[in-house]
């Protein structure tokens, strides 16, 4: 069974808004609908979420290779920020880790995630050990990355990094317990953390190559 701690940035939480997510999300593609308003007019909180109380959700990812960092590793490796700011020590941390971003980019972040710890079986047994009523795993995090074998892109677990479907081993998992699962997806921010990040690292590069 895998370790949890703190260096593999496992956050261990019940919150209602992660079901509301997903099946704000299952809606969208079983009706096509195209608006989150059209979803939301139509959403009603699942009976079983209304009993279950409480549950344990698994968050992680290859932002947890880094030591140092935060969950936005994605964003915050390519961006300086202000020393008041979450995840301020990625930029540093990268530079004299792994040497420069143009050169070692996130891409191999996610390379060198392998997951060759985790245990699903004794995941979810210990969740359910410690009173889960329902079990929860990050499907998709700001960085886009997908831990499950996705029709839409190559970027998930089952052809980088782990090489693994985890969900799929989360899920079985949880079945076999008779739990409810859910998987999150956190892809909202995701446009936003790239265009962002890529536009300020290009300033950077910029103002590198200028001779002023």
């Amino acid at each position: 069974m895998f370790k949890i701690t703190r260096r593999l940035g496992v956050l261990l939480l019940g919150v209602p808004l992660i079901s509301v997510c997903l099946f704000k999300s299952a809606t969208v593609r079983a009706e096509g609908t195209s608006t989150w308003n059209q979803v939301a007019a139509k959403w009603e909180c699942p009976e079983w979420f209304k009993d279950a109380k409480f549950g344990l959700w698994l968050h992680w990812g290859p932002q947890t290779i880094p030591a140092k960092g935060g969950g936005w590793y994605a964003r915050s490796m390519y961006m300086e920020l202000k020393p008041e700011a979450w995840g301020k020590e990625a930029w540093s941390y990268h530079r004299e880790t792994y040497g420069h971003q143009s050169k070692f980019g996130y891409k191999d972040i996610c390379n060198l995630w392998k997951a060759d710890k985790f245990d699903a079986e004794a995941t979810v047994t210990r969740f359910q050990d410690w009173g889960a009523h329902y079990v929860a795993m990050i499907a998709n995090h700001h960085d886009n990355f997908d831990l499950y074998p996705s029709s839409v892109h190559d970027w998930n677990t089952t052809k980088v990094g782990p090489k693994r479907d985890l969900i799929g081993e989360f899920s079985a998992a949880a079945r076999g317990h008779n739990l409810k699962w859910v998987a999150t997806v956190h892809a909202a921010r995701a446009a936003k953390h790239y265009f962002g990040a890529s536009l300020w690292f290009g300033f950077r590069r910029a103002a590198e190559r200028s001779p002023v």
